[in-house]
């Protein structure tokens, strides 16, 4: 892991010398592979911001048609992403602070297929 986190951190340096303005990296992967560690690394070695996806993850799934969704398909409902680009992706380039509230993933899943948004804002 510490071999993919220099690799990560050395593009990442080698692409920030011409920059003016901030940069967004966005790191890949399956369940387990180690996306949440790098990120932690890089933002631990960086004046980086981690800003976990599954922070916004949508509670609004239809659950009765998921099975029926193309991979693409369940990509565009799982996250929140216009409230990503809006709450933090935007504001982050444009260099103004940011703050947003995640799903509470650890209360669990409701009877009606929703999740809550966490209480404390990020």
């Amino acid at each position: 892991m510490r071999e993919a986190v220099g690799d990560v951190l050395a593009a990442i340096e080698a692409r920030l010398v011409a920059r003016t303005k901030p940069m967004v990296v966005a790191i890949d992967g399956g369940s387990g592979s180690g996306k949440s560690t790098i990120a932690r690394a890089i933002a631990e070695t960086t004046p980086a911001v981690r800003l976990p996806v599954d922070d916004f993850y949508s509670f609004l799934i239809p659950s009765d048609r998921w099975d029926r969704f193309t991979t693409v398909e369940r990509l565009d409902h799982v996250f929140e992403w216009d409230r990503l680009r809006g709450e933090a992706i935007v504001p982050l380039v444009s260099g103004k602070p940011i703050e947003w509230f995640r799903v509470d993933l650890e209360t669990g899943i409701f009877p009606d297929g929703t999740y809550r948004l966490g209480s404390e804002r990020r």
